[in-house]
């Protein structure tokens, strides 16, 4: 007996409450806990003893969890970089100088992308119209740009 009740109903009611963590949070929290529930109430069917069945219960989680952290690293679609999609995507582009860029005055304008960005100038100095930049970020919807 295991808190009052039949080793295989409490290993099945265990399982059914880790099962239910799991469909409700959005990561991998507790399924490999209910992998050794159930391994542990099958255990109990075939007649091992409670100290049998909680040590296979912890050896299937460990080993479905050690699994998991050795193969999470191969998992390309987690570990792939999001496309780029908005603005973001012209930062490391190479745009043209259309209206010469002085960070003083507050005027400049870069055509990047077929876009054109108000710019200002990553170090502070002039750039001249016709001038080749790098778009090294976006400030609010500035680019900061450098000269190439």
């Amino acid at each position: 007996m295991i808190l009052g009740l039949e080793p295989w109903v409490f290993w099945l009611i265990l399982m059914a409450v880790l099962l239910l963590i799991e469909v409700l949070t959005v990561n991998l929290v507790s399924i490999w806990f209910a992998g050794g529930a159930l391994a542990a109430m099958i255990a109990s069917f075939l007649g091992a003893s409670v100290l049998l069945q909680i040590i296979i219960a912890v050896a299937i989680s460990g080993v479905l969890l050690a699994a998991v952290l050795i193969f999470k690293p191969f998992d390309s679609a987690k570990n792939a970089q999001p496309p780029r999609t908005n603005s973001d995507r012209v930062i490391g582009e190479v745009g043209i100088v259309l209206e010469r860029i002085d960070d003083v005055e507050g005027k400049g304008l870069v055509k990047v992308m077929g876009q054109t960005w108000s710019a200002v100038s990553q170090d502070g100095t002039a750039i001249e119209k016709n001038a080749e930049v790098r778009i090294c970020a976006i400030s609010g919807v500035k680019l900061v740009v450098e000269r190439i």
